[in-house]
């Protein structure tokens, strides 16, 4: 593919000189030619990145993560480029418009529909990769046997967390304990296969499915002392699901303490996608937390002082053999 597109660029430059007739449609063609490598070698640094991370994934190393970042930088820098080739010669980077087409992500609404719109999810998603290697090799800093081959990512010796109890204003919600086998939602048979043993004494919140889906999420609670509320954030895409914070796209969504990962891979929920942990703090007082629509897990109410490691605690998808990855690009 590389070879191909490099020897279609060289022979239209060969060409060049020599056109005489009918130059602007020449013009676009060539420039057609040069989107073709772009693609070519975006792909090429996409593919080769993807197989640095499937490494990962089963080493547990994270040289092999290390090698996958200069192929994602240099991917993102060539769409960049294809992007600027494409802004004033072409009306759309695809055919289907719809919320049916995923790949490379969704067409919802008539959205994505340009490699314009389409580099900023490429661009967050380099973002995302490098702060969530940083987390890796601050937890391998300090526990330096989670980054040798062979090994998880996991950060020091980490407590079992501290459950606290707030009032909860609103008296048709209650609490269920994580470390059970029950329902997560109460119109949902949805149940936690597994969680991380830090989690074993939180209590999470039953809410609805649907109202989360549709209205978002509201809790009202008065503490007597500083809080973190848990939230996890599935780990995947799709319309229903509530997107974690990013500062790329909300500018107030630090500040409570919650746009990073503090428990990767926390959760694992049968027939739906792994569970990334935040956390949120709050003063006494009467507080509120408010989420946008789509699902999201609010799995108890912590100490406020009481610090999580960041790490990433390998609760796997049930797949042999196999160590989530996904969550690398949240």
């Amino acid at each position: 593919m590389l070879e191909h597109s490099e020897l279609a660029v060289e022979a239209i430059e060969k060409a060049k000189p020599h056109v005489t007739r009918n130059r602007e449609e020449f013009l676009r063609l060539l420039n057609d030619v040069y989107c073709y490598r772009d693609i070519a070698r975006f792909f090429a640094a996409k593919a080769n990145a993807a197989i640095s991370v499937l490494r990962y994934q089963h080493s547990g190393n994270l040289a092999d993560l290390e090698a996958a970042l200069p192929l994602l930088e240099e991917s993102v820098e060539v769409y960049r480029d294809l992007a600027g080739r494409t802004d004033s010669t072409y009306l759309y980077a695809n055919s289907m418009q719809t919320a049916q087409r995923r790949i490379p992500i969704s067409g919802r609404n008539g959205s994505n529909k340009t490699w314009g719109e389409l580099l900023v999810h490429y661009e967050n998603e380099l973002e995302n990769f490098r702060r969530n290697l940083d987390m890796l090799r601050s937890a391998a800093s300090v526990s330096p046997e989670a980054g040798s081959a062979g090994a998880r990512s996991q950060g020091p010796q980490l407590e079992t967390l501290r459950p606290v109890h707030v009032e909860l204003m609103d008296k048709n919600l209650s609490y269920y304990p994580l470390s059970g086998k029950g329902r997560i939602y109460t119109d949902r048979d949805f149940t936690i296969d597994s969680i991380a043993a830090e989690l074993a004494e939180m209590q999470g919140i039953l809410l609805s499915y649907e109202r989360q889906v549709g209205e978002g999420t509201l809790i009202r609670f008065r503490n007597e002392i500083p809080v973190k509320i848990l939230v996890g954030f599935f780990n995947g895409h799709s319309y229903r699901i509530l997107d974690p914070p990013s500062l790329e796209t909300d500018a107030s969504a630090n500040d409570r303490g919650q746009a990073d990962i503090r428990i990767a891979n926390a959760l694992r929920i049968t027939g739906l996608y792994a569970v990334n942990v935040n956390t949120y703090y709050f003063e006494p007082g009467e507080n509120s937390l408010r989420l946008g629509k789509g699902i999201a897990l609010v799995l108890g109410f912590m100490d406020g002082g009481q610090e999580i490691p960041t790490h990433d605690a390998g609760i796997s998808t049930g797949v042999k053999g196999e160590q989530p990855v996904d969550w690398l690009f949240y």
